[in-house]
């Protein structure tokens, strides 16, 4: 009813207030797209809490440790160095401060046992739970101290020089993140028991492009391969490289002048001798020069994560939807899903008016686009489809 009445994007007894100015709302956008503010997740949140007997770590401490940059932050120099990183610093007033400090707190709120979540690595990872005295959990905290002050400073210094990187980016410069997402299972609505069993997966490897448009402006572009080969190997990422390279060539009209590649430092997908190689021969194989530059585990790569999570979610729900017909069970179906249905809201001047509209349609050789306005102009509260759609 809601749709119907007032359209999407309508609100209920919206009222107006004091609005804001473009230039605010635009440094508003930029802070919360920095890298060092948000991250792409594909849809759902992870955390991690400390808990202690008699509270949080946040309410003992009256909010001065809410996070494990808020240790490191006091035990090191602002900003740190690396010499502050490698522990050999004279200036930093270093862990054992800080482990006083826990204690004293401890004592006071009469706390004498730690619970906490841990993710222990073997064969594989597992979240365990360990209960421990104060002071086996303070000498065990100094040890991840010792490790994790090292890691955050590589892992803030590589995310500077990424977004380094995007700035100095000139036109026809493209700054890709590369990725595996977790292979895609497909799934069925009513499945008998047996077909839980099959191992029908295909790959997803979502590539972040981002470039400089001629007036200046940062831009990026999304593209994702999506193959039924299921090795995460050399060999395939350098095939998503040529279909990679020819997608911006086709999407741009010119082949891109330098590619900077930037991915985890996986030893069997990106980081070994035979990827060293074929980098090595990038510009005779493409015609395009290129560098590659790696993150510090378990960092920088969200992005691309946000967009394979966004395709497998999409998929996975619209084959959730039709029980009896048009399932997606193959990576072909898939393919053609995506590329059908997965399709953004843009904005259009059109007449000396600016209009919302859905793209509907891409023909990427004669080089036009389908596109569905909504009702009525921009700006506006809510929108409708009008009854007989205008392209």
């Amino acid at each position: 009813m809601l749709v119907e009445d007032k359209g999407v994007l309508s609100c209920l007894n919206s009222t107006a207030g004091k609005p804001l100015s473009e230039s605010t709302l635009e440094l508003v956008r930029n802070f919360y797209c920095h890298d060092d503010i948000s991250t792409v997740m594909p849809g759902r949140k992870d955390f991690l809490s400390l808990m202690m007997a008699g509270g949080r770590l946040e309410a003992l401490t009256q909010g001065e440790f809410k996070h494990y940059s808020d240790c490191l932050a006091f035990i090191l120099c602002e900003p740190p160095t690396a010499e502050c990183a490698n522990g050999i610093c004279e200036d930093c007033r270093g862990i054992e401060p800080l482990l006083e400090e826990l204690r004293d707190i401890m004592e006071d709120n009469s706390v004498d046992t730690v619970q906490y979540s841990q993710w222990i690595n073997t064969d594989r990872a597992n979240l365990e739970t360990h209960v421990l005295s104060v002071e086996d959990f303070l000498s065990s905290l100094k040890e991840v101290l010792k490790k994790l002050r090292l890691h955050d400073y590589i892992a803030k210094k590589q995310a500077a020089f990424m977004s380094e990187k995007k700035e100095l980016l000139s036109p026809g410069e493209f700054l890709v993140i590369a990725d595996f997402s977790e292979n895609y299972s497909f799934v069925v609505q009513d499945e008998v028991q047996s077909f839980h069993w099959n191992n029908l997966q295909a790959i997803v490897h979502p590539f972040l492009c981002y470039y400089r448009e001629k007036n200046g402006k940062l831009n990026n572009i999304c593209f994702t391969v999506i193959s039924e080969n299921k090795d995460h190997d050399t060999i395939a990422v350098h095939l998503f490289q040529i279909k990679l390279i020819e997608f911006l060539t086709g999407h741009f009209g010119a082949k891109p002048k330098r590619i900077v590649y930037m991915s985890d430092g996986c030893a069997g997908q990106y980081k070994n001798c035979y990827n060293f190689t074929n980098l090595c021969y990038h510009e005779a194989d493409f015609g395009v020069a290129a560098e590659w530059h790696f993150f510090a585990t378990s960092h920088g790569k969200s992005a691309a994560d946000g967009i394979g999570g966004t395709v497998k979610r999409t998929a996975a729900k619209a084959s959730l939807q039709h029980p009896k017909e048009d399932q997606i069970l193959t990576p072909a179906q898939l393919y053609h899903f995506v590329s059908s249905e997965i399709k953004g809201y843009v904005t259009v001047m059109y007449n000396g008016h600016c209009w919302l509209g859905r793209v509907t349609k891409v023909d990427k050789e004669a080089r036009l686009v389908e596109v569905n306005f909504l009702h009525p102009q921009l700006p506006a509260k809510s929108y409708l489809y009008p009854r007989h759609q205008g392209h």
